[in-house]
């Protein structure tokens, strides 16, 4: 069985963890958690339960991109890495 060459443009790696950085900077920005509506009945309490629902879906969207940027930063080490062991190890073989 033959090893198949993993090809990974460290660039296009860099520039999409830049623009999750921004997205998370943004979502960070847009979370509101001092809501308050003034009033009682069903609209007041419909509202709140939408504010809560917003937060939970914007606390796991955050939760994803952080996630997603550490993972494509790991990955981007650990190909960087790698390939310079393997560089180090040619250079010691010539």
């Amino acid at each position: 069985m033959s090893a198949e060459a993993i090809d990974i443009n460290v660039e296009i790696v860099e520039s999409c963890i830049s623009e999750l950085v921004k997205l998370s900077l943004a979502i960070e920005g847009s979370t509101k958690s001092d809501f308050e509506v003034v009033g009682a009945g069903y609209t007041s309490s419909y509202m709140k339960t939408i504010n809560n629902n917003f937060l939970v879906l914007t606390n796991s969207l955050h939760f994803m991109v952080n996630n997603t940027m550490k993972f494509l930063v790991q990955a981007k080490e650990g190909y960087v890495n790698s390939d310079e062991d393997r560089a180090e190890a040619l250079r010691t073989l010539q």
